[in-house]
């Protein structure tokens, strides 16, 4: 390429990058970095529906707090591991939501040895039906793909995968007996989303939103479907989103010390029931 022609292949490139959604990719990024997430980008799932690898925009876990060169765990022996599964998006079209009330959200998907539910009763964190509505029903104004579905599938996928591998590595390792994954599933959006309310047949409230929670079930073809609720953010709310999440592990492990005699309980005999042999074991 001549000295000529390469002002004009920058200015190409720069418009090109930016219609796509790696600028918010790293945006997100870096936004995690400082905090206490050790971040993955584009990190590796298989896909099992479609028989293919895939990957997910950004995934992170909570970095190990370590303290005169010992690992702390704040409930000790149970240690919580809390990650992150972030797909980011970038678009001109509307995106539409339909929140009602729910008594029920299910967290099952989100979690690895122990169901939150048993902890802190329905609506985990955040979560918590009395403390906000949900969409189960979502779609996209205009023409084109369905962007919502797609970016739904890739963290939720992701989720399934990642649950697997560290199930099968560690279903038999008495030292992972009292560890609890917890998933966070967040779609980041760089664009304009909208809740819709419904009553009686008729539109009543159509509000710019920058946080929703969507209600979704997902299980491969081999697996039992489980219930996801995931968060969807207007990139701007991002960081107050973190805040949240980082309340809700604070809320979670003050409330796990309390009740720290029968979660050992449960996961000594989770345990137990792993080594049995797997015509005799139901998970």
């Amino acid at each position: 390429m001549s000295e000529q022609n390469l002002p004009d292949a920058k200015d190409h490139i720069r418009k090109e990058v930016l219609k796509t959604g790696f600028p918010l990719e790293l945006e997100v990024f870096s936004m995690l970095k400082p905090g206490p997430w050790v971040v993955t980008a584009q990190d590796y799932y298989y896909d099992e529906d479609e028989k293919k690898a895939r990957y997910v925009d950004l995934s992170a876990f909570s970095a190990p707090i370590v303290k005169g060169g010992r690992l702390v765990k704040p409930v000790e022996p149970i240690e919580f591991i809390w990650n992150l599964a972030i797909e980011c998006k970038k678009s001109a079209k509307n995106w539409i939501f339909f929140p009602v009330e729910d008594w029920y959200i299910g967290t099952s998907g989100q979690t690895l040895n122990y169901n939150m539910t048993y902890l802190t009763g329905l609506g985990f964190g955040h979560y918590n039906p009395s403390e906000s509505k949900t969409a189960s029903i979502y779609t996209i104004l205009d023409s084109g793909k369905d962007e919502i579905f797609e970016a739904v599938m890739q963290v939720v996928k992701y989720i399934s995968y990642s649950k697997k591998k560290i199930e099968n590595r560690t279903k038999h390792s008495e030292s992972s007996k009292y560890s609890i994954n917890f998933w966070f599933p967040i779609i980041v959006l760089d664009g304009r989303m909208w809740n819709i309310i419904v009553r009686s047949g008729q539109i009543t409230d159509i509000n710019e939103s920058q946080h929703t929670l969507l209600k979704v079930q997902y299980g491969s073809f081999d697996d039992e479907e489980e219930p996801y609720v995931i968060d969807v953010v207007n990139k701007s709310y991002f960081p107050k989103l973190m805040n949240i999440i980082h309340q809700d592990i604070v809320g979670c492990e003050k409330t796990a010390l309390e009740s720290k005699g029968k979660i050992i309980e449960y996961l000594d005999k989770a345990f137990h029931e792993r080594q049995q042999p797997s015509d005799s074991y139901e998970r």
